[in-house]
């Protein structure tokens, strides 16, 4: 039941990653997102195998929680750089 009461960010967390995902990818940027996921879920793998054994399910919890802030982390960066667009060769002149 502890572990329940533990799990109220991840509805929250998770809709602002999906958000922020669905905007890079309207955006263009769906290489940033497949690459913030990719962050996510080796940040799970890695802090699940670690946490979980230093603290239990506790560690498992705050591995997901790592997960998820890194992921909306990476989405966040990627909006705050202007997407380089390139020069038409068909430019007036």
């Amino acid at each position: 039941m502890m572990a329940m009461a533990w799990l109220w960010w991840v509805p929250i967390l998770g809709f602002l990653r999906g958000t922020l995902g669905n905007a890079a990818v309207l955006a263009g940027r769906g290489d940033a997102y497949v690459r913030a996921l990719f962050v996510g879920a080796l940040m799970r793998v890695i802090g699940a195998i670690c946490l979980l054994g230093l603290f239990g399910w506790e560690g498992a919890l705050l591995s997901l929680l790592l997960a998820e802030v890194a992921s909306i982390l990476c989405l966040l960066a990627v909006a705050r750089k202007p997407r380089a667009i390139p020069a038409s060769v068909n430019v007036p002149r």
